[in-house]
């Protein structure tokens, strides 16, 4: 199946994104999944994304532009189709948006609590900067990962 990814341009889009089972992308009594969350999100200049596999939305993505870099946060994907590689997608998808931008950085938010995307955060050579309490905030200098590729 092929990972597909729509920005949010409408209320429909949100409201699709919105629209799946929320236990299904948190299993965190605290979150609180709003439209109103969603829209506030938009309102502070994120661009929402649906990742879809396939015909399902699976996750959603955030990512706004700032000049010190793209900052990025993203909920969990569904638990049906966790481990196969969809994480490692989206943020491969990232890097290219990051790079189609001209931005050199890459910030990524993830809950504290959130070993998995930690994990992932890891993998892909990005370094925690100690900042945040509840999301924490990860860097990536795209500049110095082409440097290690020469």
């Amino acid at each position: 199946m092929t990972l597909r990814f729509y920005l949010a341009k409408s209320k429909k889009d949100l409201d699709d994104i919105y629209g799946h089972n929320t236990s299904a992308f948190f299993d965190d009594a605290e979150f609180k999944w709003t439209k109103k969350w969603l829209e506030t999100q938009r309102q502070s200049g994120y661009d929402i994304y649906q990742v879809r596999y396939g015909k399902e939305v699976v996750a959603a993505l955030f990512v706004k532009e700032e000049e010190k870099g793209l900052l990025t946060k993203q909920t969990p994907l569904k638990f049906n189709v966790q481990g196969k590689g969809i994480g490692h997608k989206i943020k491969e998808y990232v890097e290219d948006l990051a790079k189609k931008s001209g931005k050199k950085n890459i910030f990524n938010y993830c809950a504290v609590d959130n070993f998995r995307m930690a994990a992932l955060n890891e993998s892909h050579g990005y370094e925690k900067t100690g900042k945040g309490d509840i999301l924490q905030e990860w860097h990536k200098s795209l500049s110095s990962s082409l440097r290690r590729l020469k």
